[in-house]
């Protein structure tokens, strides 16, 4: 019997390689959070009195934005390495009972990489 050859459907496939990369970015996302718990185990056996770290979110964000190769812009990279981090940040203050911030926090002396269009319509 002789074979026959089926047009490759190549939106399916591609479909099929998205589902996969998105399914290895949740894995990813998992891994960061089991890890952000253990971080925010450890600030509070040290006596650490908050959760976020401003300065070194930072870091990360600027590190994220550096290696970025595209085709996301870095912006786009930080925005959802922050959204990553504020789940995480929520983690921790759910599972240690430290506040996110022991004082309030003085908005100028930080200067975020991301813009939040939400946060600013909202007037904050």
């Amino acid at each position: 019997m002789a074979e026959t050859n089926k047009p490759v459907d190549r939106l399916a496939e591609l479909r099929d390689e998205m589902t996969n990369a998105t399914e290895e970015f949740v894995r990813a996302l998992n891994k960061c959070s089991t890890i952000a718990l253990a971080i925010g185990e450890e600030k509070a056996r040290r006596g650490i009195t908050q959760v976020r770290d401003l300065e070194r979110e930072q870091q990360v964000l600027d590190h994220v934005a550096e290696i970025n190769e595209g085709p996301l812009a870095g912006k786009a990279v930080q925005r959802v390495v922050q959204a990553a981090m504020n789940a995480s940040s929520d983690l921790q203050v759910e599972a240690t009972g430290l506040p996110l911030h022991p004082y309030p926090v003085d908005a100028s002396s930080f200067t975020p990489a991301v813009e939040v269009p939400l946060l600013r319509r909202n007037g904050w």
